[in-house]
């Protein structure tokens, strides 16, 4: 994932936003995706417990947890850039200082209304 998206950055010339990532079995690489996915802007973890993807779940993260901390420095990765795009974000992350804290509407709302003008969306098949 993280080759996928340096790729973007590199051969496009653009910022990348990173909403979701998928989670793999520990140190592999490839088709060994669990079928849960970090959802960086809810802090949730999300489990399709069905191969068809009609049940969902979706789990608070334990920010303490090592999946938490890796999110935590996802997410903190995506306010940064969003707050680079946008100076009305920038100045509402800096009040609030913490990406942690940064509610998810604002977060949804600058992705979609004007901040991003590129979307690029991964999926993982089998």
């Amino acid at each position: 994932m993280a080759r996928s998206v340096q790729s973007i950055h590199d051969k496009l010339k653009a910022k990348t936003l990173l909403l979701q990532t998928p989670l793999l079995k520990s140190g592999e690489t490839g088709s060994n995706y669990t079928g849960d996915m970090l959802d960086l802007v809810n802090m949730k973890r999300l489990h399709w417990s069905d191969r068809e993807g009609r049940e969902l779940t979706a789990e608070p993260l334990d920010l303490a947890s090592e999946l938490g901390k890796r999110a935590v420095e996802d997410r903190t990765q995506l306010v940064e850039t969003l707050a680079e795009l946008d100076d009305e974000f920038m100045m509402s992350f800096l009040d609030i200082g913490d990406p942690a804290k940064m509610s998810p509407a604002s977060i949804k709302r600058k992705v979609l209304i004007g901040a991003v003008h590129s979307m690029f969306f991964f999926f993982q098949c089998k």
